[in-house]
């Protein structure tokens, strides 16, 4: 308990102290592609284009924010931005199966205790060779990631 207590007193003083919060949108895209890749490795018959093209959405609106904190673009909305980009990949439904999970991009194996799965509802599918609730997860996984692209994109007035 007290290193937790060490660990979140270490963090508190880290970002308070920030002008732009250290969060990395890019490396999470780049972590987003390598995710898609993986699924499309095993070979599947899935429609991936649509979680592809959120990606790339997503990929461009981190460049993007990259761009204007270079530029000196800072302050509460740009710190927002970073912050709260995460809020958009979660499920309302959540998880097939486990609608407690929201996490659309990262949550623990349904059998691996845990250990974390990339993109839990697709690969969680297609473990059971269940190619049609794979494909709706795909598509729910694209709608969260878009919507992360969307809000993470949008320039504050």
């Amino acid at each position: 308990m007290a290193g937790a207590a060490q660990i979140w007193g270490l963090l508190t003083m880290r970002l308070a102290d920030e002008d732009i919060l250290p969060f990395d949108h890019v490396a999470q895209a780049g972590a987003l592609q390598k995710y898609q890749k993986a699924i499309e490795a095993q070979g599947t018959t899935l429609d991936l284009s649509t979680l592809n093209a959120a990606i790339e959405s997503y990929a461009s609106a981190a460049a993007q924010i990259a761009t204007e904190i270079e530029n000196g673009a800072g302050g509460k909305d740009v710190n927002d931005r970073l912050a709260f980009t995460e809020r958009s990949f979660l499920s309302e439904d959540g998880l097939p199966g486990r609608g407690w999970m929201k996490h659309v991009l990262q949550a623990p194996g349904l059998y691996l205790g845990y250990a974390a799965e990339a993109l839990p509802g697709v690969q969680q599918a297609l473990d059971d060779d269940d190619l049609e609730v794979a494909q709706e997860q795909a598509e729910v996984a694209a709608e969260c990631i878009m919507n992360s692209a969307k809000y993470l994109g949008k320039v504050m007035a």
